[in-house]
């Protein structure tokens, strides 16, 4: 971790990020104290629609309606919802 003082890093500000860009985390200290940390930020991989399709487990899977059917007035007592 590299430490460079406020006055650094304000003239070389864009040499500082592209360290960070290789992965470089910079402090930045106040007469020799430490007041900030500059870091690289990771990129959220991108969204694949369908990939947990993939994952293992989910070969298993299928889709039945009637899960989204209505509960009879029985199921609905049996819940605690009546």
């Amino acid at each position: 971790m590299k430490t460079v003082n406020i006055h650094q890093a304000e003239t070389h500000l864009s040499a500082l990020l592209s360290e960070m860009e290789q992965g470089e985390d910079i402090v930045i200290a106040r007469d020799g104290t430490p007041v900030a940390r500059l870091v690289r930020i990771e990129q959220p991989s991108k969204r694949v629609p369908g990939s947990w399709n993939n994952e293992p487990g989910w070969e298993n899977v299928t889709f039945d309606p009637k899960m989204f059917a209505p509960m009879t007035d029985d199921e609905l007592k049996d819940s605690g919802w009546e």
